[in-house]
C-alpha cells in the first residue's frame, strides 16, 4: 500500500468547474477501468479463494432478501414485486471476475491529469458476476437524477451517458449485456434494501427500540474498530450494525462478525446478542 493523491469527485458542481470536455474524459476513464478490472485473472494475483463465484447471482438475490427481512419496518409492495422478478429471472452468469461491489466515480481517485489513479473502498469486493458492477454504476447514475442528491456527479454536463457507458464496456470486455435488465433489477433491489435498512435504524432509534452494547470502542467498518450488535425488542435474534457518530448503519450482508462463523449463504452471523467483537 502506498499513498495516492487524487480527487474523489462526488458533486456535479466539482465537475462543472472542470468543463464538459474534462468531465467527459474523467467519466469515460471511469468506465474504462471496469473491463480492465474484470479482465484480471483472480488466481494470477493470488485471489483464487477470494470468493465463491458458483451460484453468485442466486446467493445475491437471497442475501439481499434476508437483509430486507432483517430490517423490515413497513409494507413494501414494490420491493416485494421486484424481488419476485429477479428471483424468477436469474440468467446464466457471466464469466466470473473480481467484483468491486460499490463501483462509482466517488470511489475513484482522479489525478491532476484526469487519469484514474486508484480505486478505493474495496470492503465488499469478491469474485462473482462482473455485470453487477456495471448495473450498479448505472443505477447510481440514474438515481442521482431523481432529486439532485449529494452524490450527483453523474448529472454534470458532459458526463458519459448510459448508452455510451454500456457500449464502451461491451466493446472493451466482449461480454454479453443482453440480460442487463436483470442486473439492473438486482442493483435497484440491493440499493433499496440498503436505504430501507438505514430507514429502519433511524426509526428504531427515534422510538427507543434499539439497545446497543457500547462496551468496546466503535468506529466505521473496516477501520479496525468493533462490530456493534444491536438488539431490537420484540424480535428474536440480533440485528448487526455499525455506529458512526450518532448514526446507526445496519451492517451490510458481506460484513462479517469475527469468530461467529458463517451461515449457509456465507454471511457473517452474530455470535451472541448484545456482544461486540473487535475486528
Amino acid at each position: 500500500m502506498e499513498r495516492v493523491d487524487g480527487t474523489p469527485y462526488r458533486r456535479a458542481a466539482q465537475l462543472a468547474l472542470l468543463g464538459t470536455e474534462r468531465t467527459k474524459a474523467i467519466s469515460t476513464r471511469m468506465v474504462d477501468v471496469l473491463p480492465a478490472l474484470h479482465s484480471v485473472d483472480p488466481a494470477g494475483v493470488g485471489l483464487s479463494d477470494f470468493g465463491r463465484p458458483d451460484g453468485f447471482l442466486t446467493r445475491q438475490v437471497r442475501r439481499w432478501r434476508k437483509q430486507l427481512d432483517a430490517s423490515r419496518s413497513r409494507a413494501l409492495a414494490c420491493a416485494e414485486q421486484l424481488h419476485a422478478l429477479v428471483e424468477a429471472k436469474a440468467p446464466t452468469e457471466s464469466t466470473p471476475a473480481i467484483v468491486h461491489g460499490d463501483y462509482r466515480l466517488d470511489n475513484l481517485l482522479v489525478d491532476r491529469d484526469d487519469q484514474v489513479a486508484a480505486v478505493i473502498d474495496w470492503e465488499i469486493a469478491t469474485i462473482g458476476d462482473p455485470l453487477t458492477d456495471v448495473a450498479l454504476l448505472l443505477v447510481y447514475r440514474r438515481t442521482a437524477e431523481l432529486d439532485g442528491g449529494y452524490a450527483d456527479a453523474s448529472t454534470a454536463q458532459g458526463f458519459i451517458t448510459d448508452t455510451e457507458l454500456l457500449h464502451r464496456y461491451a466493446t472493451a470486455s466482449g461480454r454479453d449485456l443482453s440480460q442487463m435488465g436483470f442486473y439492473l433489477g438486482l442493483a435497484y433491489f440491493k440499493l433499496a434494501v440498503i436505504l430501507e435498512g438505514i430507514h429502519y435504524g433511524s426509526v428504531a432509534l427515534s422510538v427507543g427500540k434499539i439497545e446497543a452494547d457500547l462496551s468496546c470502542p466503535v468506529s466505521t467498518p473496516g477501520s479496525g474498530g468493533c462490530w456493534l450488535v444491536l438488539v431490537e425488542e420484540g424480535l428474536e435474534g440480533a440485528v448487526g450494525g455499525w455506529v458512526v457518530g450518532d448514526v446507526v448503519l445496519p451492517a451490510a450482508p458481506d460484513d462479517v462478525c469475527p469468530g461467529a462463523g458463517e451461515d449457509a449463504d456465507g454471511v457473517g452471523v452474530v455470535a451472541a446478542a448484545g456482544g461486540c467483537f473487535c475486528v
